[in-house]
């Protein structure tokens, strides 16, 4: 690369003369490298800590102020650390951060579907979830579930590995069409072991109705707990630690869930 500078014209080549290059540069010179590692469909970073970097830091994609001048305006992350070793919490942070929304949108993917099926196998057997049931399903257990798994701190050590940033890839695909399948095969093998049991009544026209559907039933009853047992083993499932989160057991808020 060769870069203008009003002093002086500067060669540079190889990566040890990189950090060099870019002291000796002008700001809109140190904005123009950014852009020509862009144009090559390269992920590009920025440390700054001055005025001169403040276009180079707003057209990267990852732009880290190591002050609180001007630069820190420009950029949309401000170390407290004055070298570039926050990089690498910055990377850690990230990982974590894309992998614990991946795993919130399968829980919540996994919890519509489940619940979806096992409304529609009750609804097959003449009866119906209570409205209090609805409720602690919905808005307690879930939503406590997915609010306290996604406080699992990153993984210090990074990982030669990335994580996945398309919802529609194989190993999203499946870890969700996986659990579905086998919660729901639950729902029906649960249902069909009550009703073969000796204390198992069938639903009589008399009991209490909800919109058409008896809700004081077995079925009602073995549903409800089975989905209460199936929102904690999918937000197990989902909980992935390594190599981009810690394990979920120190995880004490999701613990205490």
């Amino acid at each position: 690369f060769f870069f203008s500078s009003r002093r002086r014209h500067t060669r540079c080549s190889g990566v040890s003369w990189a950090r060099r290059c870019v002291q000796e540069t002008d700001p809109d010179e140190k904005a123009r490298l950014v852009n020509l590692y862009k144009e090559r469909d390269l992920v590009t970073g920025m440390c700054g800590d001055g005025a001169n970097d403040c276009a180079a830091l707003r057209a990267a994609d990852v732009g880290v102020s190591l002050s609180d001048t001007e630069a820190s305006i420009a950029a949309p992350f401000t170390s407290k650390i004055q070298d570039i070793s926050c990089i690498i919490k910055l990377l850690a942070e990230g990982r974590a951060a894309l992998t614990t929304s991946f795993q919130i949108f399968k829980f919540i993917v996994f919890y519509s579907i489940a619940q979806c099926f096992m409304v529609g196998l009750l609804y097959y057997c003449g009866s119906d979830m209570t409205d209090y049931e609805y409720i602690y399903n919905d808005v307690i257990l879930s939503f406590l579930l997915a609010l306290t798994f996604s406080k699992t701190k990153p993984n210090k050590n990074l990982s030669v590995l990335r994580p996945s940033v398309s919802l529609v890839s194989f190993s999203v695909l499946t870890s969700i069409v996986g659990q579905i399948l086998m919660q729901c095969a639950i729902f029906v093998i649960v249902v069909q072991v009550v009703k073969q049991e000796p204390f198992y009544k069938p639903i009589k026209e008399e009991q209490e109705e909800n919109f058409g559907h008896i809700v004081g039933s077995f079925e009602n009853t073995v549903a409800f707990y089975t989905s209460n047992f199936q929102l904690v083993a999918a937000s197990l499932a989902f909980s992935v630690g390594k190599p981009f989160r810690v394990p979920f057991y120190k995880n004490i808020y999701f613990l205490l869930a």
